[in-house]
């Protein structure tokens, strides 16, 4: 795959190939899965607990299919150490600074509201605690960034630019509502979808800016660390 500006360490055909087919199984298929083995269960286990095995299989997933691209992620993040704390310090600054006024207008707006994806989130860190806290800090920002930043954010840009931010952004805010869909009122999801594009965006320019894929990784670690340290 030929290099291209900002982002120099770039997938191979293979993990490109293999990495979209496991975005879209992880989307529909997995959850699907889950579900159907649960409820074979003679003792059903609770949200909290296949939330974790969502994460896990979905984190050892992207493990496998892209151990190269990691690995040579690894080795530039050494090369270019500074950069890419640069990158990740000045993306987590700008999304700080817009979450928060994004959040100020919402509530000025609309006091009533309260993201869908953040109470069940509250809710399932009070049945497992550990196992969510685990997740949400470790599990879920490296699997995350690696099929929306890595994947469909990456393999996007080097052919559209433009559509590339905007795909990335709009799915990553998506999968924070798609699970509520048919539960919750239609202005609460568009509001909720809404509350997550500078997170989307802010990711996005953290990849570019550091050109390494550990840069959104760890601002994603982080912004999943607060919002758990605030419930607890």
């Amino acid at each position: 795959m030929a290099k291209y500006d900002r982002i120099s360490t770039t997938m191979n055909q293979t993990e490109a190939i293999a990495g979209w087919l496991w975005l879209i199984f992880q989307l529909l298929g997995l959850p699907h899965l889950l579900r159907l083995a649960n409820g074979a269960l003679g003792n059903p286990l609770n949200g909290g607990w296949i939330s974790f095995l969502f994460a896990c299989i979905n984190f050892l997933g992207v493990l496998v299919i892209f151990r190269s691209f990691l690995g040579r992620s690894v080795t530039d993040f050494g090369k270019s150490f500074l950069r890419c704390i640069r990158g990740a310090f000045l993306g987590f600054c700008v999304y700080y600074v817009s979450n928060l006024a994004m959040g100020n207008l919402m509530g000025f707006l609309f006091p009533w509201f309260s993201n869908v994806n953040d109470g069940q989130v509250a809710s399932l860190l009070g049945l497992n605690y550990l196992p969510m806290v685990i997740a949400a800090v470790v599990l879920v920002p490296v699997a995350e960034e690696l099929l929306y930043r890595g994947i469909l954010f990456q393999t996007v840009y080097v052919k559209n630019r433009k559509l590339a931010w905007m795909l990335s952004t709009a799915l990553f805010c998506l999968i924070h509502v798609l699970p509520y869909i048919g539960s919750r009122d239609v202005l609460t999801l568009v509001l909720s979808f809404l509350q997550y594009i500078p997170a989307g965006l802010c990711l996005a320019w953290a990849y570019t800016e550091a050109d390494n894929i550990f840069a959104p990784i760890l601002i994603h670690a982080v912004v999943n660390a607060m919002g758990v340290y605030a419930v607890r």
